[in-house]
């Protein structure tokens, strides 16, 4: 069976910690495929993978219209972080992601997008959006890569990026960026969907079912701690 999800849910470490207690559990053979939301969902369209899990809401709720899924329900939630070097950090600390977006354009200070078609990248454009501004120019850099890579090219450029915590959490060691204390705001928030192909089959269906059992809740507090020793992934409520 065919997981495809979000290369950050990959990066972060959190899925193939899952994978392999469900795999051990249960006798089920998994194989995870790690791309941008897009393309996870190009993967489901053309039925090369059972299960997607992916966060980009207005996609997702897109592909269930065009009757390709047979469900879609939440399966976790982390948030997305603004992390650059140490000293531009410093500046940013304390503001909406909004005034955080419009400073960085108005000094042009270097800002890494991953472009991809990704959760991540749909996320940093409803902020930009929300700041009023349309990025462009030499200062605003596309990688058109996924999220872990991202990082080592926002490092490697000195340059600020929008990431997901997990995954930035998983490199934070080999990394001089650091994180900013953003104001709270729904614009950071990362909601996961796990989406379950039309016609996947069984043994696709049990998988999901387990995902969002108590028993897969609890396995993803597992995973969460022994990956980043305390809880990043959410698990819904319920």
């Amino acid at each position: 069976m065919i997981v495809a999800a979000g290369t950050t849910l990959e990066d972060s470490g959190i899925l193939s910690g899952l994978v392999a207690e469900y795999e051990a559990s249960l006798a089920g053979e998994i194989s995870v495929i790690g791309e941008s939301t897009q393309r996870v969902l190009d993967l489901g369209r053309r039925r090369a993978a059972a299960v997607l899990i992916t966060h980009a809401p207005e996609a997702e709720e897109a592909f269930v219209a065009e009757g390709l899924a047979e469900s879609r329900q939440p399966f976790a939630a982390s948030r997305f972080i603004l992390v650059g070097p140490p000293d531009r950090v410093a500046v940013l600390s304390g503001m909406t992601p909004e005034e955080a977006f419009a400073r960085i354009a108005a000094e042009q200070w270097t800002f890494v997008t991953r472009g991809d078609g990704s959760g991540t990248a749909a996320a940093e454009e409803g902020i930009w959006d929300a700041a009023g501004i349309e990025p462009a120019g030499a200062w605003y850099e596309s990688t058109g890569l996924g999220m872990g890579a991202t990082l080592q090219v926002a490092e490697q450029r000195g340059a600020l990026t929008l990431a997901e915590e997990g995954t930035f959490l998983g490199a934070e060691p080999m990394l001089t960026l650091v994180g900013a204390s953003l104001a709270p705001s729904n614009l950071v928030e990362n909601p996961y969907h796990v989406i379950l192909v039309t016609g996947a089959g069984d043994a696709a269906r049990r998988f999901v079912e387990w995902l969002i059992s108590d028993e897969g809740r609890e396995a993803l507090r597992r995973a969460n701690q022994a990956v980043f020793g305390k809880q990043v992934f959410t698990a819904p409520e319920g």
